[in-house]
């Protein structure tokens, strides 16, 4: 099994981890996603630590991993982040991304996919089935 896994979803991808996973891991799952041509398309994204058993990200490698976000979201700017986990470490780990506030996605947190999933839709422009955008 891949310590990491992307799903690609129609206006999102669904990234799940599994065991400990490695700086290298994160972000080559970051790198692909950014650098696939429906990531222009991207409006969400799920990224479940749920099954994550560690890390061996540090503080520095998250200003790494804010550097890239950065860098995409100069491509696309309108994607949500949930961040799926219980894990202190991990909620340590996104909290220091949010504090770097580099990257202008909107990102949260939650328990569960279900909760991230529900965030997710309420937060999302709807369109109707002829494609016009419904506020």
């Amino acid at each position: 099994m891949m310590p990491c896994e992307i799903t690609w979803e129609p206006r999102g991808l669904y990234r799940k981890l599994y065991g400990t996973v490695s700086f290298q891991e994160i972000m080559a799952s970051i790198e692909s996603a950014g650098a696939d041509p429906r990531f222009d398309d991207l409006r969400y994204s799920v990224n479940d630590f749920s099954e994550m058993q560690g890390s061996e990200v540090t503080f520095a490698d998250v200003e790494s991993i804010a550097a890239v976000l950065y860098g995409q979201s100069q491509t696309n700017a309108r994607i949500l982040i949930a961040i799926v986990t219980t894990d202190e470490t991990a909620h340590a780990l996104v909290e220091r991304l949010t504090w770097l506030n580099i990257a202008p996605y909107s990102m949260q947190t939650f328990p569960d996919v279900a909760k991230a999933r529900d965030w997710i839709a309420g937060a999302m422009p709807q369109t109707d089935t002829s494609g016009t955008l419904q506020t």
